[in-house]
């Protein structure tokens, strides 16, 4: 994959729901660092999720999440990744990201378990938009 340093903003068009999300990421050699903050409808206070992890399936914690505490990254080709987010080894959420061969776009699409236990598909879209 090549070497990337963007910011993304993206809306949800899952079953309705609408955040704003801005995505850091870098790679480098094997490794993705990851930066994110979401913030919600409903004026409800916004989250950040910071982690490091490689690219080949590892298994790597993920602190201060209350959703999950792990997460698996595998890159299948240029432009994809795999992505499971786990709590405790049970993957709550599963997703493809599929990167525009310009780097100018991603689309996240895949399926997580709702904190009632049911499951649902989502697929959400971001733009690049350059670091201040």
């Amino acid at each position: 994959m090549a070497n990337k340093d963007e910011s993304r903003l993206g809306k949800s068009t899952a079953e309705g729901a609408v955040f704003a999300q801005t995505i850091t990421l870098s790679f480098k050699d094997r490794w993705m660092i990851y930066h994110s903050v979401t913030t919600p409808g409903l004026a409800l206070s916004a989250t950040s999720l910071n982690f490091t992890t490689t690219l080949d399936s590892a298994v790597t914690p993920v602190f201060e999440q209350p959703r999950f505490n792990q997460i698996s990254v595998r890159h299948l080709d240029d432009p994809m990744l795999e992505v499971l987010e786990m709590k405790d080894a049970d993957v709550i959420v599963g997703s493809f990201w599929t990167f525009s061969r310009d780097g100018q776009s991603l689309i996240r699409h895949g399926v997580a378990k709702a904190p009632d236990g049911r499951s649902k598909a989502f697929e959400v879209y971001f733009e690049r938009s350059r670091a201040q």
